[in-house]
């Protein structure tokens, strides 16, 4: 994980055996990818410590508009950890987590690096992406070992386009009291509604509610 990736972490990955040349940049693309998100952690957490959330309290108006976007606004405890800066630590680790075109072009079956992209940017998309810099980076979560989760392309699709990269991952991973088989009555998370053949049609309507 980007938040407890340490200098000798990123150093004995980047010195590991490699295979290919391709093989190669990857590992190295990945290892400077990690170091960055981990700079960026330490200066949100500093910039979260001299917040003036952390100094003084919400005014009654502030407070009103942060709790309609959902967040706890309750006065932080000595040592309690902030959720907007939770928030940037699970954007982080999704990032790290997640494949590059090349790696997902492999895991679609070697498929053109510019088909991927083609996916990315398609409207509405089919594939979700996330633009850092020049760079796309895949969630890992809608793949498989080989090819992609079933019935993921359509329910990418369905997404609303102004939900942002944490909240995705978060609808597909939270158990949907919607999304219940005639013979569990476990509620089932989206991914694992698709990945145990559930329609996606019903995965999409919920989506779209979003």
């Amino acid at each position: 994980m980007v938040i407890v990736l340490g200098p000798k972490d990123v150093a004995s990955r980047a010195f590991e055996p490699l295979g290919s040349a391709e093989a190669t940049a990857d590992r190295l693309h990945a290892s400077l990818f990690e170091i960055e998100a981990a700079m960026d952690l330490m200066e949100q957490s500093e910039a979260a410590a001299k917040s003036p959330r952390a100094q003084e309290p919400l005014t009654g108006e502030e407070s009103t508009a942060l709790k309609a976007g959902g967040l706890d606004v309750s006065p932080l405890q000595p040592g309690e950890a902030d959720p907007l800066l939770e928030g940037a630590a699970r954007f982080a680790k999704l990032l790290n987590e997640s494949l590059s075109v090349h790696q997902a072009a492999e895991r679609l079956g070697h498929v053109n690096e510019s088909r991927v992209r083609q996916r990315l940017t398609a409207s509405p998309p089919t594939l979700y992406g996330i633009k850092v810099g020049r760079k796309w980076r895949l969630p890992s979560f809608q793949f498989e070992a080989l090819g992609t989760v079933h019935g993921i392309e359509e329910v990418v699709s369905a997404l609303p386009p102004d939900l942002d990269a944490v909240g995705v991952e978060a609808w597909f991973s939270i158990p949907n009291p919607d999304l219940v088989r005639e013979d569990d009555e476990r509620p089932l998370t989206p991914l694992e509604w698709l990945r145990t053949g559930g329609s996606p049609a019903r995965a999409v309507e919920l989506a779209k509610e979003l």
